[in-house]
């Protein structure tokens, strides 16, 4: 599935991929090397993260229920935990510094196609 920024149709992610069931959102990104340029995870529902067993840092947009970003989360590193953004649904996890490259912004919709 792609990830899409609604206001301008830029791909934000060309290979996104989907936990919505129990194991597939308790097994997240462990087990990967690394997420490439390109690939995101969308976890729903979810509302707080963790990079515990993982090997890179991602980025992290916290989406409420019409996919508008509510919190974002930089670069989180290896072992850490984010805040509980209570209002959120679902998290879509990307490659670090993706945030920062793409120029996105708090209240911005995200579109899945």
């Amino acid at each position: 599935m792609r990830c899409l920024i609604a206001s301008s149709h830029k791909v934000l992610a060309e290979n996104t991929r989907v936990a919505d069931q129990f194991w597939s959102r308790f097994k997240g990104l462990l087990g990967t090397q690394e997420l490439k340029t390109g690939e995101a995870l969308l976890l729903v529902p979810c509302n707080s993260i963790h990079t515990f067993g993982m090997a890179f840092p991602i980025d992290a947009l916290f989406l409420d229920h019409e996919n508008k970003i509510i919190y974002m989360l930089e670069v989180l590193a290896p072992w850490k935990m984010s805040k509980i953004v209570w209002k959120a649904k679902k998290v879509l996890e990307l490659p670090a510094h993706t945030i920062q490259n793409t120029s996105l912004q708090l209240g911005e919709e995200l579109l899945f196609v």
